[in-house]
């Protein structure tokens, strides 16, 4: 295990970065505690706004923690603003505090009923919708959003869930509300693990496929009314 990479920095290889181990928070997820550890990092100046973070592999391999875990740490950083997470390209820091406050940012959801956390995909659901009303004149550009975050039924339950909220912060981010595409975020950071769990069962991805085959099909003929009954639902 080796303790040192070399995060790109402004387009220049910078000095070697040395991560050091994470020391468990008694209360706190795992994930919680590496999120807190990154942005001490942060906040020390050890990584810089601008900064590439090491590969998902070497950060698991070094942490000695599954992607979902590791995963679902980074998701929290996004929430809070701290970072960045480009598909194809990787994970930048964004700034070195957070966008919104982290009292108020952090919501306190974990651990609670399954009934709680449905509760919570439905607000998560009614966010989407509010969401695609700005941009339901724009077919193609709803079309091509989705089709950036399409899914397989060959990918993992994280990566089918990482597309699946992909998409939905995208979609925020798009309507131009910048307090709706945090909020949902947010949400959708808190809820990971347990959209990942629910990804487990075949039953659930297939219906979760059906879907995004459906309203994709519907954009594709310009099907506008049966897009808007999709997100109404």
């Amino acid at each position: 295990m080796e303790p040192h990479f070399s995060p790109t920095r402004n387009g220049n290889a910078p000095e070697n970065l040395f991560l050091e181990p994470v020391n468990e928070n008694p209360g706190m997820r795992l994930s919680e505690s590496m999120a807190e550890h990154f942005k001490g990092m942060i906040a020390r100046g050890a990584l810089k706004v601008g900064d590439k973070l090491p590969t998902e592999h070497q950060l698991c391999k070094y942490f000695s923690v599954s992607r979902s875990t590791l995963r679902e740490s980074m998701q929290i950083l996004r929430a809070h603003g701290y970072l960045d997470v480009s598909p194809g390209r990787g994970s930048f820091v964004k700034a070195s505090r957070p966008l919104i406050p982290t009292e108020t940012a952090t919501l306190k959801i974990s651990g609670l009923a399954e009934n709680d956390y449905e509760d919570a995909l439905r607000v998560i659901k009614g966010l989407v919708y509010t969401a695609y009303l700005p941009l339901k004149k724009s077919p193609r550009n709803l079309l091509n959003l989705i089709i950036s975050h399409e899914i397989y039924l060959t990918d993992s339950p994280e990566k089918l869930v990482e597309k699946e909220h992909g998409w939905r912060v995208s979609l925020a981010k798009e309507s131009g509300n910048a307090v709706l595409a945090q909020v949902l975020e947010q949400l959708l950071s808190q809820t990971y693990g347990y959209c990942v769990k629910r990804m487990a069962v075949e039953e659930h991805r297939m219906q979760v496929l059906t879907k995004q085959q459906v309203v994709l099909s519907y954009l594709e003929r310009g099907d506008m009314a049966a897009v808007e009954r999709f997100f109404s639902l």
